[in-house]
């Protein structure tokens, strides 16, 4: 299995307009293509109390990624670490955590296609 470590410090600013109406339907089950090569850009905690995180790929889509358990710190400047399979894609079958705390592991649940989280919509 293959482990990537994702650091990121990237600006809130919002995303430009043609992010946010993405031509692709939103909330399909899914997976996140080439993630063990560089493939997942930023990613941001969900609501509050919930277990969904989400993710942005390389090619600037969101995807919500619901995990089996609060696996990782509640800021999304933290490294996050993550296991792909052998053809390197994030599925249900990956694995994330924190580079602070890489014993408490979550299991992917789900991967939706998803629009930008809220915080970071520029109409939200």
């Amino acid at each position: 299995m293959l482990t990537t470590l994702l650091t990121l410090l990237a600006a809130t600013a919002p995303l430009p307009a043609q992010e946010a109406s993405q031509t692709r339907p939103i909330g399909v089950e899914t997976q996140i293509s080439f993630a063990a090569n560089g493939g997942i850009r930023d990613w941001r905690r969900g609501p509050e109390d919930s277990n969904i995180v989400y993710l942005q790929a390389r090619n600037l889509r969101w995807y919500e990624v619901t995990l089996t358990g609060p696996c990782l710190d509640n800021t999304s400047f933290e490294p996050m670490v993550y296991t792909t399979g052998p053809g390197g894609a994030l599925d249900r079958f990956s694995r994330i955590s924190s580079a602070r705390n890489p014993d408490l592991v979550c299991g992917v649940e789900s991967i939706k296609t998803s629009l930008p989280p809220e915080q970071m919509r520029a109409d939200g």
